[in-house]
């Protein structure tokens, strides 16, 4: 399990994670699965609305549907 998070560590840093603390790899890798937890409620979020618009009769992607979701996710993590 170390040797996998030392990889994925090297892989998204470029950086050779042999001399780095392991407290350091656990933090950087804890940050970013948060941040792609993020990602996902927010790509969920646009696709509710998206789903929500073509529902009510609209085809074109509004980009505020995006400043929306994003503004959504914020205020509900905040929470």
């Amino acid at each position: 399990m170390l040797w996998e998070e030392m990889e994925k560590y090297t892989k998204l840093t470029g950086k050779d994670a042999t001399h780095v603390p392991i407290m350091k790899i656990g933090a950087y890798l804890d940050g970013y699965d948060k941040g792609l937890e993020v990602i996902d409620k927010i790509k969920a979020e646009i696709e509710k609305q998206d789903k929500w618009l073509a529902q009510a009769g609209y085809n074109a992607y509004n980009v505020d549907i995006a400043f929306n979701s994003i503004k959504h996710v914020i205020a509900e993590s905040e929470e």
